[in-house]
């Protein structure tokens, strides 16, 4: 299922300008905080988008959530791989 919504998110960043991907996704956060996977890839955006700042509190908020929710983790991981960074998620 990854896969495919990584694959819809490139199509979607293709015809959409950058900064209405990143709206869509503070959207999607905002109005569901616990969507981690949504949350991940917002993080992954604002860099592209020259918010990298947002981007570090962002992660810094994950991380922490990470500690007690076990799927913020699982969503690195599946993120990482779905990237094809296998490497790094198995570390």
């Amino acid at each position: 299922m990854s896969e495919a919504r990584y694959a819809l998110v490139r199509i979607y960043e293709e015809k959409v300008p950058k900064q209405e991907v990143i709206d869509g996704y503070e959207d999607t956060v905002g109005h569901h905080p616990e969507d981690a996977p949504a949350a991940i890839t917002l993080g992954l955006l604002y860099p592209e988008g020259g918010f990298d700042e947002k981007a570090a509190v962002l992660f810094e908020n994950l991380g922490r959530r990470a500690g007690s929710d076990r799927s913020v983790v699982d969503a690195v991981v599946r993120t990482m791989i779905s990237q094809n960074q296998y490497e790094e998620a198995g570390t």
